[in-house]
């Protein structure tokens, strides 16, 4: 809506950028005013593009355990296996932690610590040493590195198009391979089961799921048949009845919008001097802004219930009654995996400042 108001009512001209383009056209509502034959590509010829730029070819495989797919990665060299979830993550690296050359990512890891594994990954790949990277979606977008095999449990085609990019990304090899998987019980996560599905359906039914067509079948299925539940919470409308009289609910639609519904409360890691030092500095500093900014690189957004669980342990020290830090790496934040509660154990030295 934001976008059909700059064009509709300001006259502007946008581009929208992507690697993943959602099928403007197809929508039955986006335009919502405004002649679809406004919407236009930059490239002549989408198709031909594809065809030329193609890199990888994607393999449905069906459902694995955890323990069949941890076998399928340590038979390879080089792979990168994505899955949803931050627990399932840190699951099959307990499983393949002991062999070598295997990284872990997550967004339980604060981004310098991630920053430090992404170098070492990056090294490993170019001197061809083995590398088996587990990983949550975090590494689908902004991330340069390049395997030679991906796998990818079952998300949307969207998704699914993000972490094939990070699959002969150079264009190294013929083509590279990207294997799609389900865990064993079927069981998809609820944020990513609509647009499972509809991936599922596409490369079932196209040989090619990535080619223009395909994805413009994927993105009809996932949002434009479902435009009624895209403003669950009727926040358009709210704003739309004080259009005339220029009293707009602010306060009514500020508590109603969520980014992310889930609330997650930041917590800063001391992951090294510099942290600690940053740390210190926020105790006595008056306006500390600038402390924060820097901080950014060693905090993490974890649920709400994690952050209680950590409060219960004793892990967690509130600077000024308002900045959350955890009290000590050990035992709270392994260095493999970053905050994994499951490991946890308490000890009376530990709580001690």
């Amino acid at each position: 809506q934001a976008v059909r108001e700059l064009a509709f009512s300001y006259n502007c001209t946008v581009v929208l950028c992507t690697a993943t383009q959602p099928a403007l056209k197809a929508s039955k509502s986006f335009p919502k005013g405004l002649p679809v034959d406004s919407i236009n590509e930059i490239i002549p010829n989408p198709q031909g593009l594809h065809t030329n730029f193609k890199r990888v070819q994607l393999k449905l495989a069906g459902r694995f355990s955890n323990e069949y797919l941890t076998k399928e990665l340590a038979g390879l060299d080089q792979v990168l296996c994505i899955v949803n979830t931050r627990q399932r993550a840190a699951d099959l690296f307990a499983l393949i932690r002991d062999l070598p050359g295997v990284f872990h990512l997550s967004a339980r890891m604060c981004p310098v610590h991630r920053t430090v594994v992404l170098q070492n990954i990056r090294v490993a790949l170019q001197k061809k040493a083995l590398c088996r990277v587990i990983s949550t979606q975090l590494v689908e977008a902004g991330v340069d590195v390049d395997f030679p095999v991906v796998y990818r449990e079952m998300a949307g085609l969207d998704s699914i198009a993000q972490a094939a990019g990070r699959c002969n990304r150079e264009g190294r090899l013929p083509v590279g391979d990207v294997i799609i998987f389900s865990p064993e019980d079927g069981h998809i996560p609820k944020p990513f089961k609509r647009a499972a599905a509809a991936a599922e359906s596409v490369l079932r039914r196209f040989g090619d799921p990535f080619e223009p067509v395909a994805m413009t079948d994927y993105f009809k299925q996932v949002y434009w048949l479902a435009d009624d539940e895209l403003d669950a919470k009727s926040i358009l409308n709210d704003l739309e009845s004080g259009v005339l009289s220029g009293d707009f609910p602010f306060r009514t639609v500020a508590e109603k919008f969520r980014m992310i519904e889930t609330q997650m409360v930041p917590v800063i890691i001391p992951w090294e001097e510099r942290a600690e030092n940053l740390i210190q500095s926020l105790k006595f500093v008056e306006f500390p802004k600038s402390i924060l900014r820097q901080l950014q690189a060693y905090t993490i957004q974890i649920y709400e219930n994690e952050f209680k669980e950590l409060e219960m342990n004793g892990a967690i020290n509130m600077i000024a009654d308002r900045y959350p830090v955890l009290v000590s790496l050990l035992p709270f934040y392994n260095k493999s995996l970053g905050v994994y509660l499951e490991e946890v154990q308490i000890f009376p030295e530990y709580l001690i400042i």
